[in-house]
């Protein structure tokens, strides 16, 4: 298993490496163990240690790290937003155009195209009306997951939530949002 090369003793690769690197078994606190088995001190607290001071605290931190969107510029603080799935032929737009979920709440909220029609085949907006804005409770985290793999928003509400009670944001806004959001979570 040894080699000689050029005076110096060299070890096979079929040795483990930590019997080449001896490692260190006890870190102390505030040190950590480094790649090459040195210890380093820590500059900041660790994951664990800062999630048992402040969990809720860590846990946002955590979403950040991971890239949940938890600052929705249409829905407001605490919702994860998508461009609405939708398979609608192309000259028409989309029933569903936003759909957003307030995990903590559990609350889904879907904003559609506002009422309109069409006139030999082009649509039209019907200016003086808005969009509508239409939440779900009891919406939970894996029924969320399914509508961002979903198609379509339309085909989706008929077969995976067909019979929860739907209700409309007062005012069709961010504020109304807020607002119905504030008291799901205060009961």
């Amino acid at each position: 298993m040894e080699q000689k090369f050029r005076g110096v003793l060299r070890l096979s690769r079929q040795w483990p490496r930590s019997i080449i690197t001896p490692m260190a078994t006890n870190v102390p606190d505030g040190f950590y163990l480094g790649k090459n088995g040195r210890l380093y001190p820590a500059k900041r607290k660790s994951l664990i240690q800062r999630m048992e001071e402040d969990p809720l605290q860590t846990a946002a931190e955590l979403a950040g790290l991971l890239g949940i969107q938890h600052n929705s510029n249409i829905f407001g603080n605490g919702f994860e937003e998508i461009v609405a799935p939708s398979k609608t032929p192309s000259g028409q737009p989309p029933r569903a155009l936003y759909c957003g979920y307030h995990a903590a709440a559990e609350l889904l909220v879907i904003i559609f195209r506002g009422p309109g029609r069409t006139v030999k085949g082009v649509w039209t907006a019907d200016t003086g009306k808005p969009e509508p804005w239409i939440f779900y409770t009891g919406i939970d985290e894996d029924t969320w997951d399914s509508l961002k793999g979903a198609t379509s928003t339309g085909d989706w509400l008929r077969y995976e939530i067909d019979g929860y009670g739907w209700s409309e944001v007062p005012g069709n806004n961010k504020t109304g949002l807020t607002s119905v959001v504030d008291s799901i979570l205060s009961s």
